[in-house]
């Protein structure tokens, strides 16, 4: 997907990862075509892209539905990047901001999408924040990956999938209130 966005070559990342940070992984489109399909994005929505990358979750999503996106990213060279995608393609509703997602403002945000940006305690640091936002208003959280599995046992979720977790399928959780 990045050739559909940028023209422009992949940045190297400009900071060193934290231990428990996960290299820059690209989404599967079908991935994201998922969550487009089971949010059901309606106009009152904002999707959260915790670890953005190179920014093709918020961008697609936005593309395909018009729902506001933003992307959270440490890495300056990504966020750069996905900014200049956004702007090249004349996107509005669609942003990025260069933040650790465990001090990141996340108060608007209704979905929010992670793609094992994170494990060990930097993952349940950013769980207890999620669960933070969720005793304050209903969320809806889409993950891929292993972190899946981490979710999937947090009593304040609710699994929203026919079958259990698996590392290559999404998973869908809506907070209980």
């Amino acid at each position: 997907m990045n050739g559909l966005f940028s023209d422009a070559p992949i940045p190297a990342e400009e900071n060193a990862r934290e231990p428990e940070m996960v290299f820059y992984q690209k989404t599967p489109v079908r991935i994201v075509l998922e969550v487009v399909e089971r949010a059901g994005f309606g106009a009152d929505d904002v999707l959260y892209d915790l670890g953005s990358g190179l920014g093709q979750v918020p961008i697609l999503a936005n593309l395909l539905c018009g729902v506001k996106a933003l992307g959270v990213e440490v890495d300056p060279a990504y966020v750069h990047y996905s900014r200049q995608c956004v702007q090249d393609l004349g996107i509005r509703n669609v942003s990025f901001v260069e933040a650790d997602v465990r001090s990141a403002d996340l108060s608007d945000g209704t979905v929010f999408f992670l793609y094992t940006p994170f494990t060990g305690v930097m993952l349940q640091e950013v769980m207890a924040r999620l669960q933070q936002e969720a005793e304050r208003r209903s969320i809806r959280i889409f993950t891929y990956g292993p972190c899946t599995f981490e979710f999937f046992g947090q009593k304040w979720l609710q699994w929203e999938n026919a079958k259990g977790p698996h590392t290559h399928a999404l998973g869908v959780f809506r907070s209980r209130l």
